[in-house]
């Protein structure tokens, strides 16, 4: 992400710092647990011209993991508040929100990088398509991986995403535009998660959500927009409908999710 040369906007400038490093962090990460036989140049994570490859569901887990590290350095350089948070805080908060930013992010990239078929973002360097169904269940524990359970996968990610990406493409959001959606959905933990009875999580995250709109509303200005409130429901309109979709999405996953975990 490049920044703007648009009204000064400190905290979406915070936001894409935050952005670039966890998307280093996580190139870097996914790069370096690929088989030696996909093994990639280090150069490739500077220039972007690693391999993207399928995903098995045994990836999914451990490149989540990944993203949930490194979402603790996008809280840290996006929200300087969040480094005062306790340790079970800050997990409240990455917990929280790990699958919305996920199915955010997948959306955003799948529909400019695959955008007339179903193919998804499993994780920043692999992907889930309509021909890679029986290799991402692939190292599932075949006891846990029937054909009902396939079949239900590859029915419901084919039902949601062409639809998802389509309103991604109507709607086509500025780089900024995709910052403030993701800075909002990091602030969308569930208030009743909160460790504590200090409601310190659900404070800050109302002071964020407000300075990240005072934000998103400076760079309607300086790009020169009058009325833009339109643009705003448009946005807020997508952003609620990725939502429906990451609820769905995990649903989806769960079940294969929980097989994997009770066979370890």
């Amino acid at each position: 992400c490049a920044p703007s040369t648009s009204a000064p906007t400190p905290v979406i400038d915070r936001i894409r710092n935050g952005y670039n490093v966890m998307t280093r962090l996580r190139k870097l990460s996914e790069l370096s647990i690929r088989p030696s036989e996909l093994s990639t140049h280090p150069s490739a994570i500077d220039d972007n011209t690693f391999q993207i490859i399928p995903a098995t569901h045994g990836m999914k887990l451990r490149t989540r993991k990944i993203l949930m590290s490194a979402l603790f350095d996008f809280a840290s350089i996006a929200f300087p508040e969040f480094e005062s948070l306790k340790g079970e805080e800050k997990w409240c908060l990455i917990s929280g929100c790990c699958e919305r930013i996920h199915a955010l992010e997948s959306s955003y990239r799948a529909s400019k990088m695959y955008p007339d078929d179903e193919t998804v973002f499993i994780s920043y360097t692999t992907t889930l398509g309509p021909s890679s169904y029986e290799f991402y269940v692939s190292d599932t524990p075949l006891q846990f991986c029937d054909e009902h359970t396939k079949e239900e996968l590859k029915k419901n990610i084919n039902g949601n995403m062409l639809n998802i990406k389509k309103a991604w493409q109507r709607v086509n959001p500025t780089e900024e535009e995709f910052l403030i959606m993701l800075a909002l959905s990091f602030w969308s933990a569930d208030p009743r998660a909160s460790p504590n009875d200090e409601d310190v999580i659900t404070r800050l995250a109302s002071v964020y959500r407000s300075v990240i709109m005072q934000d998103l509303h400076a760079h309607y200005r300086g790009r020169g927009l009058g009325d833009y409130a339109t643009r705003i429901g448009e946005v807020f309109c997508l952003f609620t409908d990725n939502e429906s979709l990451q609820c769905e999405e995990s649903e989806n996953y769960s079940l294969l999710y929980l097989h994997s975990e009770q066979s370890k």
